[in-house]
């Protein structure tokens, strides 16, 4: 099994160099006889060492928050001149890692240049890395997006080339994610005697114009084994899915990975999971239900809660019911 940047960059911290000096280890990546490397300075910092070719110009790009890229003089007898990516800022070190494999991934392919293959892809991880302002996810926020990162994992488990073009809530959809023939709408209530839910517009009850809605709902209670939106994360993280993607959607939500100690202390375990088919006979408020069609033009903003406690649910069981699901939308239970 290959080992991934932040495995290499841990070890590398178990040693680490005196003031001026790194550790460092090779990669088995050759640029023209030189090695791509990782190393550690002496307070653990990581960072990737590669070597870029003779006709390639000096890099130096200081402009992403914590991020220093920037040539150096081989440091080795005939070594060539070396790319060095630096992160400066403890809070990023693990974003620091998956983009060091993705530009291991990128120098790999030869397609580009070294130097400006980690250009590329430091472009496409630019806004993930660098400062931008955010408000802290509150608890119910973070209660609702553990319900909803439950469900993407059973889907990236089950089908992980599909799971990122699924989730489609992120981008403001109507739906949290949405299938060929189904789309599945996710909430999560903390009430303990009643499963209560609430519902955001007229649409978002709304079957897509090809098949069918379900509802899926995790009932959560606060416990100090459970999952953190941290914990979900990191195990979604070791799928197989395109980490800079999932990172990039989690931001739309509000959740970046250097605010990850905001929140490792909420944790939830989940008590039951149901689902419901979202048909005819199931209770809610729609456009179709307006007694004259122009009237949804005066209906700027709608909200209600919905009580589920005595409808007819597909499964009560905690985990069974995403996978149930996750089996009809994608055709296999993963």
């Amino acid at each position: 099994m290959t080992e991934t940047s932040s495995q290499i960059f841990d070890l590398l911290r178990l040693q680490l160099p005196v003031a001026g000096q790194l550790t460092r280890r090779d990669s088995d990546i050759d640029v023209s006889g030189s090695l791509v490397g990782h190393a550690v300075d002496q307070i653990g910092n990581p960072m990737l060492v590669v070597p870029l070719d003779d006709g390639e110009a000096d890099i130096a790009d200081d402009e992403t928050r914590g991020i220093r890229l920037e040539t150096h003089a081989g440091t080795r007898p005939l070594e060539l001149r070396q790319l060095i990516l630096r992160c400066t800022d403890r809070k990023l070190w693990d974003q620091f890692s998956y983009f060091a494999d993705d530009c291991l991934a990128s120098i790999r392919t030869q397609v580009l240049p070294p130097g400006v293959a980690c250009l590329d892809v430091l472009g496409k991880w630019r806004n993930l890395l660098g400062t931008m302002d955010r408000v802290e996810l509150s608890v119910s926020q973070q209660v609702g997006l553990i319900a909803e990162l439950h469900f993407f994992e059973e889907v990236a488990r089950a089908r992980p080339e599909v799971a990122l073009e699924s989730w489609l809530g992120v981008e403001s959809g109507r739906h949290d994610f949405v299938f060929e023939h189904l789309a599945i709408e996710v909430k999560a209530t903390t009430s303990r005697d009643r499963q209560v839910v609430r519902v955001h517009g007229l649409a978002q009850m709304e079957a897509p114009a090809r098949g069918e809605l379900f509802l899926y709902v995790e009932q959560l209670e606060r416990t100090p084994h459970g999952d953190s939106v941290v914990s979900i994360v990191d195990r979604i993280l070791d799928l197989r899915i395109d980490r800079r993607k999932f990172l990039s959607q989690l931001a739309l939500l509000g959740f970046r990975l250097d605010d990850s100690d905001k929140y490792r202390a909420n944790k939830f375990s989940t008590t039951t999971s149901s689902s419901y088919a979202v048909g005819a006979d199931f209770p809610r408020i729609t456009r179709d239900l307006m007694t004259r069609p122009e009237f949804i033009a005066y209906v700027s903003k709608l909200e209600y809660s919905l009580d589920l406690s005595s409808l007819s649910q597909i499964s009560a069981k905690a985990g069974d019911a995403a996978r149930l699901l996750v089996a009809r939308a994608v055709g296999t239970v993963g």
